[in-house]
């Protein structure tokens, strides 16, 4: 058979993550301490994203009481769906511990630090089915030192899509802002638009290309200025999509220590 291509290209529009979703963290159903250790570390990392609204143990724990329901029952029939239904939220994170093992201790016998390995799994609250996951570690250390990396890890998780939406000839104007956490030092990857084209009686979406990095300067609650760091082929032009690609460096609560695509 003869392919015929039509042309045309119907652009498809950026694709924006810019609205606060509700983010459960599932408690531990573990009793060991070094479990909801992490469980808690990993939750008030996530609160500091601000890109959600984090409901952790303690969130729980005093809805489901004003609600005359018990946390326990619930994860014990391992139920995230009701948990979602009742706090409004659409996804969870749920940790697993794969290897802890003690590395230090002090004169009392007081473990100092470990090596450490876990996953951070993304749920859909809808269907109990896993969306994304991300690994983290081996670690080493004590837990302040574990942070950083576990930061890094959420933000690879959820990262931040927006819209570019204007060009001048020194600046981006990018539609986030430190509403979803977005601080100077911030890149984004700026991606040209999906094109939806037919081919004979088929039609396709056909990807967006890879046009560049600009990088966060000033931010507002809902919009960023941002500089073209690198570029290649195309110019940069409004409603273009944009994806986060986290770094160490671009936290407000760590220093520049690695870049990461």
């Amino acid at each position: 058979s003869i392919w015929t291509t039509n042309l045309t290209a119907q652009l498809i529009k950026a694709n924006s993550n810019t609205q606060k979703k509700r983010l459960v963290i599932l408690p531990s159903n573990k009793q060991e301490k070094i479990h909801s250790q992490i469980v808690d570390i990993v939750a008030t990392e996530a609160s500091k994203l601000t890109r959600y609204e984090v409901y952790n143990r303690q969130d729980l724990e005093d809805i489901l009481e004003e609600q005359s329901l018990q946390m326990s029952g619930l994860m014990t029939n391992e139920d995230p769906i009701k948990i979602g239904k009742i706090v409004g939220a659409n996804e969870a994170i749920k940790i697993t511990i794969d290897e802890s093992i003690p590395m230090s201790f002090d004169k009392s016998n007081v473990m100092m630090g470990m090596v450490l390995s876990f996953s951070i799994r993304q749920i859909d609250l809808s269907t109990s089915q896993t969306i994304n996951s991300v690994n983290v570690g081996p670690l080493m250390g004590d837990f302040s030192q574990m942070r950083p990396q576990i930061s890094l890890k959420l933000r690879q998780l959820f990262r931040i899509s927006a819209e570019v939406l204007d060009v001048d000839s020194k600046e981006v104007l990018v539609s986030v802002g430190e509403d979803l956490g977005v601080v100077k030092g911030s890149i984004f990857e700026v991606v040209s638009p999906d094109e939806k084209r037919k081919y004979g009686e088929k039609e396709v979406v056909i990807p967006g290309r890879s046009i560049g990095f600009i990088k966060i300067g000033r931010t507002s609650m809902e919009t960023s200025r941002s500089k073209i760091i690198r570029r290649w082929g195309k110019e940069v032009k409004a409603g273009y999509s944009l994806v986060e690609q986290p770094t160490m460096g671009n936290s407000i609560h760590y220093g520049i220590i690695a870049v990461s695509y």
